[in-house]
């Protein structure tokens, strides 16, 4: 007691406590149970029906999908915690996680990455997988290629040590060659997607990168199969995008040209500004 006591400064308490241990001095014990001390105990137990009934409010509002308001409902604790108020790490933890899913999910990914930072840098390894990855998705969207590369770098090096099974080593590969294709360094892109294939030939869009890329390679018939096995798992409009002017370019016309209007159909819109080009 006498060591913890006298790392308090200028607490009148310590100070006291001290002086009764040097004294050999008994004080009554201001936590025991007393008329005055229920009082207390009420109002804490108050605290804690309010809190919880926040959170479950929160944790409400955030299931259906009411996202405006769940950030609306965080702001008083947010406040606290940039004003130094509030410095407790788990709670600042869940603060900003609810934070973090309701940013991205409206679309504020600027504000999503920021928020996912706050739980990553407030969590230890075995929480933040996830954080990782959705920040890395939130700076796909916002075009920081390259610091979502960073993110899955983390994951692809990091999964078992953290045992993150949340997205597949192929899911992480995929991703991280797509932000190379956005960058038009595909010669980065290849052996990633190319790995990523042969750990797993079942998801549509690992075949929609390859045939993105094999596009953007000048591998037209390669692309073409890609695609083709990606609409096989699941149609999709940015498969038939590059598999139409992948037939366009081999001098398939016609086929391209439905498979660019079928891209339009599943909101490709970019696939429209295509038909202008190559279908009159």
């Amino acid at each position: 007691a006498k060591k913890y006591f006298k790392k308090v400064d200028d607490f009148a308490p310590a100070k006291q406590y001290l002086n009764a241990i040097e004294n050999n001095q008994v004080l009554q014990n201001p936590y025991s149970y007393n008329s005055k001390n229920q009082s207390s105990e009420n109002n804490q137990s108050s605290n804690t029906d309010k809190a919880k009934k926040i959170y479950e409010e929160i944790n409400s509002n955030f299931e259906s999908k009411n996202y405006q308001k769940v950030l609306e409902m965080l702001q008083p604790a947010i406040k606290a915690i940039e004003s130094g108020k509030i410095s407790d790490a788990k709670y600042i933890q869940f603060i900003y996680y609810y934070k973090t899913f309701s940013e991205f999910y409206l679309k504020n990914y600027t504000d999503a990455v920021k928020s996912a930072t706050m739980v990553i840098n407030n969590s230890d390894d075995k929480d933040i997988g996830g954080m990782y990855f959705l920040r890395a998705t939130a700076k796909n969207e916002i075009g920081d290629y390259y610091g979502s590369n960073s993110d899955y770098d983390f994951l692809i090096e990091n999964s078992s040590r953290i045992n993150y099974t949340e997205n597949s080593l192929a899911t992480l590969l995929n991703n991280k060659a797509y932000n190379y294709v956005l960058l038009k360094d595909y010669k980065s892109a290849q052996p990633l997607i190319n790995k990523a294939i042969i750990l797993d030939k079942e998801k549509e869009y690992i075949w929609g990168t390859k045939g993105e890329l094999e596009y953007h390679l000048g591998q037209y018939n390669e692309a073409i199969k890609s695609t083709s096995n990606s609409i096989n798992i699941a149609q999709n409009g940015n498969a038939f995008l590059f598999r139409g002017l992948s037939f366009i370019k081999i001098g398939k016309k016609s086929e391209g040209c439905k498979d660019l209007s079928k891209a339009g159909e599943l909101g490709e819109n970019s696939s429209y500004d295509e038909i202008k080009k190559y279908c009159k």
